[in-house]
């Protein structure tokens, strides 16, 4: 390496400073180098101080004076300290060799992961015990695994997930509410003679929904069991909920079947009725203690009756009767949409009678 000549030195006799004028010692002299004046003495330089100031180990014993000439030489006092550094480092290195440089890392915590960035520390891979192991973002566990499983401490989001309650793709998680299933159920308004746009599930389809409904409905409940992934779906199922009973109707591939529902029976303390899918209802009730013991002519009448039906029919059902304990008389029977105006008649006066009465109509 060149000795150093550039500028020129002011020194003063009896003195460790050394000014430099065009001089740039900082990035080109180091402490323990040599600065030989011009009369050939050697001075061990003791520190750089800047571009234009150094100091000298021991005092300047030459001529004071500026402008003079001078030299730097460079020793071996940097090559030891290069090599007591490489030394250093490669005794702290060891620790890395054998850690990190077989890819071993310490366990390290939520706060600070054995595995983790310099610029987010707090984030990264941590051990969390004996075969367990956590990924680890802001400080906290977000997955922790084991030869068990694992366990994930956040929500999972994303397309490993269903996009809505009614999303079908294969491969996906169900989410909660996923098919109307624990969760609100489905709110439809869309068409419910269209299969694709109706995945199996629990529905509550609006009165804007199109589509062919049960008769006398426009919102109401809905289970949907559809069968296949794709088109043609045939065997999908419908079935209704209502006040009405429960209405179903099967998709065959290309048609909807007419819907239908189940045939109902019921009785109560008005009496007994029957219900059947076609709209058809049929009430019957025995009405008793029915006296027919006021003259009229040659024959007995009834007060007037009043029977509520079992159930309600839509408009006035057709009505009839009849005498249970003779056939000597016969039984008026008029009627609204919820109860019976009956009057009895008989040929002889009769007491604590009972009669029969029906009626037949719809129910919607």
């Amino acid at each position: 390496m060149s000795w150093y000549k550039t500028g020129t030195i002011s020194v003063t006799d009896g003195s460790t400073a050394v000014t430099g004028s065009g001089t740039g010692w900082v990035d080109e002299i180091l402490a323990g180098w040599l600065l030989r004046d011009p009369s050939g003495v050697a001075y061990e330089i003791a520190s750089v101080n800047s571009d234009t100031s150094i100091t000298l180990a021991t005092p300047y014993l030459g001529v004071t004076g500026s402008g003079k000439s001078y030299s730097i030489a460079p020793t071996l006092g940097p090559s030891k300290d290069l090599a007591d550094g490489v030394t250093a480092l490669l005794a702290g290195y060891q620790a890395v060799k054998d850690g990190p440089g077989q890819g071993k890392f310490p366990d390290g915590t939520p706060a600070a992961p054995g595995v983790r960035f310099a610029s987010d520390p707090d984030t990264g891979l941590r051990r969390v015990g004996a075969n367990q192991g956590a990924l680890v973002a802001g400080g906290a566990d977000i997955i922790k695994w084991s030869g068990a499983g694992a366990v994930l401490a956040g929500l999972l989001t994303g397309t490993a997930v269903q996009q809505s309650a009614t999303d079908t793709t294969a491969g996906r998680l169900m989410t909660v509410g996923a098919g109307g299933i624990a969760g609100q159920i489905i709110e439809f308004s869309g068409d419910i003679d269209d299969p694709d746009q109706m995945p199996s599930g629990f529905y509550r389809v609006q009165g804007g929904a199109t589509g062919t409904k049960p008769d006398g409905l426009a919102a109401f409940n809905m289970i949907v069991l559809r069968r296949g992934q794709s088109a043609p779906y045939a065997q999908t199922s419908q079935y209704v909920m209502s006040t009405l009973g429960l209405f179903y109707r099967e998709w065959n591939g290309a048609s909807w079947e007419p819907w239908s529902i189940q045939d109902e029976y019921g009785s109560n303390a008005n009496g007994e009725y029957v219900r059947f899918a076609n709209g058809t209802q049929i009430c019957t009730t025995v009405l008793s203690g029915i006296n027919v013991n006021i003259a009229l002519g040659s024959i007995y009448f009834s007060d007037a009756i009043a029977a509520q039906m079992p159930a309600q029919f839509v408009s006035s059902p057709y009505s009839a009767g009849s005498m249970s304990g003779t056939v000597y008389g016969w039984v008026n029977a008029r009627s609204t949409a919820t109860q019976w105006a009956l009057s009895v008649y008989s040929a002889v006066s009769r007491t604590n009678d009972s009669i029969r009465v029906f009626a037949v109509g719809r129910w919607f």
